[in-house]
């Protein structure tokens, strides 16, 4: 059996490459595609390493093969703090409940781990459930991470420049507007 490293095991510029080149899919209604693309790439990339199933499994996205263990991913333009005196990650929307009809909103552990992926400073970082600081309202859990709990994992990291000089907008446009 094999030891996961989140460093070695992944190729971080390839990931970032596909981050940058689905920056025009923010839009609420195309935000869940953009996301799915990620962690798609984040399998992919992985080299076998990882398993997507965050399209049949609720609050979890991957998991690790050689040890089963559960990784929820979330990716936002700013999630470690600017100030180095800050002390928490910022705000991470871990279970949203909207549109739910259930009296009791409980969150429940479907994750070991939380790989944070900052999109303006290319950095990527992990934390145990068991970090997170959670906050319940009607619509939302969220969560956010002691900064010294974080293992940063890599940062800085310069895209590929071939994968990130794509337009995933114009290959979707590209498809619907060509002819069969």
């Amino acid at each position: 059996m094999f030891k996961f490293s989140w460093k070695n095991d992944i190729d971080w510029e390839k990931v970032f490459g596909v981050i940058f080149a689905t920056d025009n899919l923010k839009r609420n209604q195309t935000r869940p595609l953009r996301t799915e693309i990620v962690e798609l790439a984040i399998e992919k990339y992985s080299n076998g390493k990882l398993k997507y199933v965050g399209d049949k499994k609720d609050g979890l996205d991957f998991l690790v093969v050689s040890t089963n263990e559960r990784i929820e991913c979330k990716m936002k333009e700013v999630i470690f703090p600017v100030k180095s005196s800050t002390l928490h990650t910022g705000l991470i929307i871990e279970k949203n409940f909207q549109g739910k009809k259930q009296e009791v909103k409980e969150l429940k552990q479907t994750y070991d781990t939380m790989v944070m992926i900052d999109v303006k400073k290319c950095r990527v970082g992990i934390c145990s459930w068991d970090d997170g600081i959670r906050a319940t309202t009607d619509a939302t859990s969220t969560v956010r991470f002691p900064v010294q709990k974080c293992n940063i994992i890599v940062d800085g990291v310069v895209p590929d420049p071939i994968l990130s000089a794509k337009d995933f907008n114009s290959i979707i446009f590209e498809t619907i507007m060509r002819e069969i």
